[in-house]
């Protein structure tokens, strides 16, 4: 009766993995997602009124910071992160910078620099808290800390941190886990025609 229940837990994941397949973002079957890394903070003149520091090292801190994400966006990471680097020493405490170069770090495999940067502005409310929590994921991820990936992606209401706890928790032989967190990633992206298949799915193996 145990072997029977594991092969259903086996066979439905399998299943709903398939399903998950048809969406737009997981290809990538077997694997996780990379974070969509298509937000970035450019900084503009008018920012640059609103934060009140001297003219003159604001357009040094704006220049660096938009130098560094050209070098970023062509894979030139390690002179992206002089330059977020040069303008955090401008501007210290700038969320936006930190986030740029938390991205880099991330993209560069230098996860635990990430993750300093990506805590030290979760909680910041200039920035979108469950994009952060998705990177700060795939930080521990790519370090091996796959408890603390598994917390984050969990607490996140984004489809690629569902899918990805899914991949993990399958990986490491928890599959009912993984059925939750795929059942998770399906309603958080599904139309109604792949709802009513995930539904089928549960009661084939479940009744």
């Amino acid at each position: 009766m145990k072997n029977l229940k594991i092969r259903n837990l086996k066979t439905a994941l399998f299943s709903l993995l398939i399903l998950l397949s048809l969406t737009t973002f997981s290809r990538n079957q077997g694997k996780t997602l990379s974070p969509p890394f298509n937000k970035v903070y450019e900084i503009e003149e008018s920012d640059i009124k609103k934060k009140q520091i001297s003219h003159r090292c604001s357009k040094k801190y704006m220049s660096k910071n938009n130098i560094g994400l050209i070098f970023s966006n062509n894979k030139d990471r390690s002179a992206a992160i002089n330059y977020f680097k040069e303008s955090l020493i401008l501007k210290p405490n700038d969320v936006y910078v930190k986030f740029n170069l938390a991205n880099t770090y991330l993209k560069d495999n230098c996860n635990e620099n990430a993750i300093v940067l990506y805590l030290e502005i979760i909680n910041d409310v200039k920035i979108d808290k469950e994009l952060v929590k998705l990177y700060l994921a795939k930080a521990y991820e790519q370090n091996m800390q796959y408890k603390k990936a598994l917390k984050y992606y969990g607490s996140t209401n984004r489809y690629e941190g569902a899918y990805n706890a899914s991949v993990i928790y399958r990986n490491i032989g928890e599959i009912e886990k993984a059925i939750e967190q795929a059942n998770r990633a399906l309603n958080l992206t599904l139309t109604k025609q792949l709802k009513l298949e995930q539904d089928i799915i549960l009661q084939l193996y479940f009744i």
